[in-house]
Order: structure tokens, then sequence, then C-alpha cells
């Protein structure tokens, strides 16, 4: 059975329509200037603030799933992120919203110190980012 999707707020907001256009336009600026280095400069901030902000003692996975991730740890130690929660946003300005992602995650890890690295490995039905374990004596 699929997941099933919805939001509910009363008033009715709609940041998933300002996310959308912001999206879009960061694609229609392109990949390069400082537009880009601002993106992923608050990318970086928001991991770092995520980061700080989670439960005392809590394991990574445990707060990725809390983050909407739904992350899979493989026989290898890759953590495989199963959903991603900025999908809607994904099927309009791929390329942003992954680079965004991306950032967002490595800085999350780092501010964690958790022993891995987030790689962008876009694939078909997970999130671009996985979670690779460093090497040994690293």
């Amino acid at each position: 059975m699929g997941s099933v999707e919805f939001d509910l707020t009363i008033p009715p907001r709609r940041t998933d329509i300002a996310a959308r256009v912001l999206a879009l336009t960061m694609e229609e600026l392109g990949p390069d200037g400082p537009h880009r280095e601002a993106l992923l400069g608050q990318a970086r901030a928001c991991g770092t603030a995520l980061s700080r902000a989670r439960e005392p003692g809590s394991s990574l996975t445990d707060q990725l799933g809390r983050l909407g991730y739904r992350p899979e740890r493989r026989a290898d130690d890759v953590i495989e992120l199963r959903n991603c929660p900025f999908h809607q946003i994904v099927t309009v300005a791929r390329d942003t919203v992954c680079t965004m992602n991306h950032a967002l995650l490595a800085a999350y890890t780092d501010e964690r110190h958790e022993p891995v690295t987030s790689v962008l490995e876009p694939a078909d039905g997970r999130c671009c980012v996985v979670l690779r374990p460093l090497p040994s004596g690293t």
C-alpha cells in the first residue's frame, strides 16, 4: 500500500506555493553565482540549527525519521533515506532542491559529529542523499 500525504492547517497556509516559486526562481538564476552560495549557506545554517535542537541521546536514524526522511540502514552501513520531505518541490526544481538538501544534511551530520558523509546520489524511489560511513581512521 502506498503512503498517503496530506496537510491540514486552519486557516489554510500555502507554504508549498512559496517554496515552489522560490525554487523555480533559483533554477532560473542558474547553478552559479551569489544566489546559489546564499542558498547553500542558509541550508547549512538550517542543518546546524536542526542538529542543535535535536533530542539529546537520540540516534541519527531516529532524528532523521522525525525530520521525515524515513532512514534505513543497509547491511553495508549506508543509510538510505527512503522518503524526501521536499518531494513536491523536487518535481519542479530537482537540482536546486537536491543541492540544498545535500548541504542541509551535511551540516546536520557534521554538527552531530556522526561518522558519516553525505553524498548526493539521486535515484528513483528515495531521497537524493545517502549517508555513507567514513573510512576507518578518519
